[in-house]
């Protein structure tokens, strides 16, 4: 399990965090502009991202965002997780500070050897039990990794930690999407 010191923050956090030269090893990046022309100073490893914080169950993008997170995404997160060193300062924001970037950080954590348990647990722990984790990147992950990060969130008994499409139920199937007419 490699040690990292995460940092999970809303983007006008990041900023703040940004203005100051070598402050962090590492960015992950989740919004609608692009990190070159919102930060004073990048780390010297960052990856950028800019899907929505929705689910395919959802109807429209708050963000302005068209796209959801994808595979391959995940894929760049397991990616960039193998450039980072052992205890890499690692700030992670999305638009909020409390979906796209929590389940970020726990595919992160996944992809560079902790279990989805131990993710789950540490995320948990770092944001005070106040993210709520998108459902569907943590589904994309399980896909892939073969976890459980979205039903041990699904399960939690802590609606802060439950997916938000499922308001708070007990885990279960996703609802169908509505269709328009």
């Amino acid at each position: 399990m490699k040690p990292l010191r995460l940092k999970i923050v809303s983007q006008d956090e990041a900023i703040k965090f940004l203005s100051v030269e070598h402050a962090w090893d590492a960015l992950i990046s989740i919004g609608p502009r692009d990190p070159n022309k919102l930060f004073q100073y990048l780390p010297p490893r960052y990856v950028y991202f800019a899907f929505n914080d929705l689910t395919p169950w959802e109807e429209k993008s708050l963000d302005g965002l068209d796209g959801l997170a994808t595979a391959a995404d995940v894929l760049q997160l397991v990616r960039f997780g193998a450039t980072l060193g052992n205890c890499s300062r690692v700030l992670i924001h999305c638009d909020v500070g409390c979906c796209r970037s929590t389940a970020a950080a726990m595919v992160l954590l996944v992809a560079v050897g902790w279990t989805d348990h131990a993710a789950v647990e540490a995320i948990r722990k770092l944001t005070g039990g106040g993210g709520i984790p998108n459902g569907w990147l943590l589904k994309l992950a399980d896909a892939i990794f073969g976890t459980d990060l979205f039903g041990i969130c699904a399960r939690s008994g802590d609606t802060k930690w439950t997916p938000s499409w499922l308001c708070g139920t007990a885990w279960c199937d996703p609802p169908e999407r509505k269709r328009s007419q």
